[in-house]
């Protein structure tokens, strides 16, 4: 049963089972007890079990002149917007930074470059991108080309995501 559970609704299982084990006790039926609570005692408390923290709001790092390709993905405007600036260069090692948040735990989405040559686009590289919003930089080699960011397919429960090409230093 619990194996068919969404994973946040396992999590909830296991820490009510936890909850539930900690305020129980276990006495024998032979021992007299050695103290009583006194009526001056508060009656203990069960406090609420902490809420999922509302997505932090990425803060997208501002255009600079070496920078080759962006994508920028809001939620609130529910649009993508991808420029190229410039080409990249053979024999240079460039790196994608990239970051997303999601209202989901555990979100991952795709970014993919591509070629951008001739009215086609052929895939250069892929990755995965956690959207736990903490940054994650890859470095690699590209071809000479300008190079497209395509950040999905799946940009549900996604609030932002962004991701960088520039020359890696």
């Amino acid at each position: 049963m619990i194996s068919v559970m969404p994973p946040s609704h396992r999590a909830f299982t296991f820490l009510s089972a936890l909850l539930l084990a900690g305020s129980t006790s276990c006495t024998s039926h032979d021992a007299s007890p050695t103290s009583q609570a006194s009526p001056s005692q508060p009656a203990s408390t069960v406090s609420s079990l902490p809420t999922a923290e509302a997505p932090q709001v990425l803060s997208v790092p501002p255009v600079t002149s070496d920078e080759i390709s962006r994508a920028v993905y809001t939620a609130k405007t529910q649009r993508m917007d991808a420029t190229m600036r410039g080409e990249a260069h053979a024999g240079q090692q460039y790196a994608l930074d990239a970051a997303c948040t999601s209202a989901t735990p555990g979100k991952v989405i795709k970014y993919e470059l591509l070629s951008s040559k001739s009215n086609s686009t052929a895939l250069v590289a892929s990755g995965e991108l956690p959207c736990d919003g903490h940054a994650i930089k890859n470095v690699t080699p590209l071809p000479a080309t300008a190079i497209q960011i395509s950040l999905g397919p799946d940009l549900a429960d996604v609030t932002s995501a962004y991701a960088i090409i520039t020359p890696s230093t």
